[in-house]
């Protein structure tokens, strides 16, 4: 990842969170106008993140360029750090071992060395099901789950049911509690930018992600969704309305029967956000980094938890 920082080797995404900061330092929104928009035929113009994403770029513009102010660099070191603290607060064992051996793996270490926006968000996820975990946080949860959110809006599933897990577990209290304290955070950021100028907003975050303008994402893994898309109007009709049902389902299913415990709620979220990623019109496979890693933290964890019941029950014998 260094060396390919220092030959500004890159996905686009890396260009686009560069010149996204640069606008939100110098203009306070990160997203081109609609005049822009509607001119332009690159995709790249178009910011499919949220404000808080953008601050991982504002090192390279405020210091310029070197492979210390690349976005990914911050990504890698924002994810180490919150993924490690959401294993240790989960009970997981040889913490440190782990997530090197994680960082190192082919699904991170790949996604981090050509653009990495989904890492950070990952770790702020698994953090936020850590904290409501074994002694539940709910307050410290809603932070991570609303800088996650602020952040990505693959995030906002996990925030839904995290509250829904809350509100059957621990009552309305704690899941306010929880909902609260992530959409303050959400508002704050995304709020001001939100003002300035809410139609660039809707255009770059919804809109384009969804397929629905007319320079489309080059975001083209052959998913169901996007060869759905790729057929035509009527297939991306069609793909659209399989993903509304698919959502429709995951609420159906949490309605019906809520999930009590986190390692529920975790695989109902690996679950929702599967099917999202098979049937968005623009996918691609790099956004299965978040139902891999949600699996690989929640296994470790579990395994942790194991080993510390057996080592309490040696101890009780002894």
């Amino acid at each position: 990842m260094w060396l390919m920082a220092a030959d500004r080797l890159q996905q686009p995404e890396v260009q686009v969170i560069d010149q996204s900061a640069s606008m939100l330092l110098h203009r306070g929104t990160p997203y081109a106008g609609p005049a822009m928009l509607a001119a332009t035929h690159n995709p790249n113009v178009f910011d499919p993140y949220l404000p808080a994403l953008t601050a991982f770029g504002i090192p390279r513009v405020v210091l310029g360029f070197s492979p210390v102010t690349d976005p990914r660099i911050w990504f890698g070191v924002g994810f180490v750090v919150v993924f490690a603290a959401a294993l240790a607060v989960a009970g997981a064992r040889d913490v440190v071992r782990w997530i090197a051996l994680i960082t190192a793996s082919p699904v991170i270490a790949f996604s981090l060395t050509v653009g990495g926006t989904d890492v950070p968000v990952l770790a702020c996820m698994c953090l936020g099901f850590a904290l409501l975990w074994r002694r539940p946080r709910p307050v410290l949860a809603g932070l991570a789950f609303g800088a996650a959110a602020a952040m990505k809006a693959t995030a906002w599933p996990a925030l839904v049911i995290a509250a829904v897990l809350l509100l059957a577990r621990d009552g309305r209290r704690s899941a306010a509690s929880l909902s609260a304290t992530a959409l303050l955070v959400v508002a704050a950021v995304v709020g001001p930018v939100a003002a300035l100028g809410p139609r660039s907003l809707v255009q770059n975050t919804i809109a384009f992600p969804l397929g629905l303008t007319r320079v489309k994402s080059a975001a083209v893994s052959p998913l169901p969704g996007r060869l759905l898309a790729e057929t035509g109007h009527a297939g991306h009709l069609v793909a659209v309305a399989l993903l509304a049902l698919a959502g429709l389902a995951v609420i159906a299913s949490l309605v019906l029967r809520p999930p009590l415990t986190v390692p529920a709620a975790t695989w109902r979220l690996i679950i929702a956000l599967t099917a999202m990623f098979v049937l968005a019109p623009a996918t691609r496979f790099g956004y299965f980094v978040y139902p891999v890693g949600l699996f690989v933290w929640l296994e470790v964890s579990l395994m942790g938890a194991a080993r510390s019941a057996n080592s309490a029950r040696q101890e009780a014998y002894q």
